[in-house]
């Protein structure tokens, strides 16, 4: 103690420093130690949160990816099966028009035909007709 009073310090001082620790103890116990415990757990949750948000823009793109992926691929079998389709449709088409044009083809000989066998017919009957007209004709002329 005589030392401190040889440096000039009084009792007064020893008691503001006892006091000086006591307050720095107590606000470091009950202010300083949760504020910076806050402090540090908000900046866990906001470091968290920012890599959180990474990995989800990260799954976000993965899954975009995948999709226009999904999406080509299903393109790529409805063109597949259109295209096939549209082929087995103009095949039907080509054979129905093929089956209607022979269909047609034989009815026009069929009418051709019968066609011919009327005009042979009426050839063949032209000859009696002119020899019955020829005789009309005479007694016409004759009887006047």
């Amino acid at each position: 103690m005589a030392i401190l009073h040889q440096l000039g310090v009084g009792p007064v001082a020893i008691y503001q420093f006892i006091i000086f620790v006591l307050i720095i103890s107590f606000l470091s116990t009950y202010l300083f130690k949760p504020f910076f415990e806050a402090a540090e757990k908000r900046l866990q949750q906001t470091t968290g949160a920012v890599e959180s948000g990474q990995e989800l823009e990260r799954k976000i793109s993965d899954l975009e990816k995948k999709y226009q992926e999904g999406v080509r691929y299903v393109n790529e079998q409805i063109q597949t099966v259109f295209q096939a389709e549209k082929k087995l449709a103009e095949q039907q088409a080509d054979q129905i028009l093929s089956a209607a044009r022979a269909e047609g083809q034989s009815r026009l000989e069929a009418k051709k035909t019968e066609l011919a066998k009327s005009i042979q017919s009426v050839q063949a009957d032209i000859p009696k007709q002119a020899k019955e007209l020829a005789t009309l004709v005479i007694h016409k002329l004759l009887s006047k």
